[in-house]
């Protein structure tokens, strides 16, 4: 069991670190594409707002990473860049605002795998296609963390496994939404571990983590963003990290593979779209 998180600000600060390096290839891309759009309209870009859609709602990794460039790139561009956040049906909604907006490269989308890629596999249809987007940058990626609420009687991994192989259905798991990375991550750990917890998915990480906090889910991998600064304060309780190996600056959280899980891995990958065109 974690219960000391002191090394939560070492946490957020190596987030800002991977941040701050991908600003800078953020601004070359940005820096191209004024390029590109000075020579075909022979007008600066941008010369207006900027909206950049969240397909989740406030509070999750996607909006803090959304919000953190948004506020450099404004200051850089000198014109507003303005976030979005458009939750619902599982990153649906953002995206198929986005893919239905004008090729300009004034409505950017904060892409993730649920939104941009599992969608496809998980949904009959989608409103819009994977061709309807531009790829113009991967943002980064991370490891996120098994999450259980405070009273939740387990001590670590096994300990969950062990009651969920005990009451098979019976334990609860939030997520961001069907086909969002909490629920695949968790759909895999039942995989590898043999075991059915049950997912109870939500319209957006944000109100998932308030209900795991009030003890109506027992149990959420959630990001760093969302996990770490609630187990400081002793609402929530991390059993794992889903690196492969022990986080350099949060080295006291064991990784769910060395806990009870060999081999298990999950790490969220983020990026930036654009309409195609």
């Amino acid at each position: 069991m974690i219960t000391n998180m002191r090394n939560s600000v070492a946490v957020d600060g190596m987030a800002r670190l991977m941040l701050s390096g991908l600003l800078v290839l953020t601004l070359l891309v940005a820096a191209t594409g004024a390029g590109a759009q000075q020579a075909k309209s022979g007008e600066n870009f941008p010369s207006r707002a900027v909206r950049w859609v969240v397909p989740f709602t406030p509070g999750a990794s996607n909006d803090v990473i959304a919000r953190l460039l948004a506020q450099t790139l404004t200051e850089m561009w000198g014109q507003q860049v303005v976030v979005d956040n458009r939750g619902g049906a599982g990153g649906v909604v953002g995206a198929d605002i986005v893919a239905k907006s004008t090729a300009d490269g004034y409505t950017l989308l904060l892409a993730n795998p649920g939104a941009n890629a599992i969608n496809f596999a998980l949904r009959r249809k989608t409103p819009y296609r994977a061709e309807d987007f531009a790829p113009v940058i991967l943002l980064g990626w991370s490891p996120i963390l098994l999450v259980t609420s405070a009273g939740f009687p387990a001590n670590g991994v096994k300990d969950v496994i062990a009651m969920a192989k005990a009451k098979p259905g019976q334990l609860t798991a939030g997520s961001s939404g069907t086909g969002g990375s909490s629920h695949l991550a968790m759909e895999l750990f039942n995989q590898v571990a043999g075991v059915d917890i049950l997912h109870v998915p939500y319209k957006g990480a944000g109100p998932a983590f308030i209900d795991l906090i009030g003890g109506q889910v027992q149990m959420m991998i959630a990001t760093l963003s969302l996990g770490m600064p609630h187990a400081a304060s002793g609402r929530v309780r991390v059993l794992g990290v889903t690196s492969a190996k022990r986080l350099a600056t949060a080295p006291q959280l064991p990784t769910v593979a060395e806990s009870g899980l060999p081999g298990f891995e999950f790490a969220v990958w983020y990026g930036a779209l654009a309409p195609q065109g």
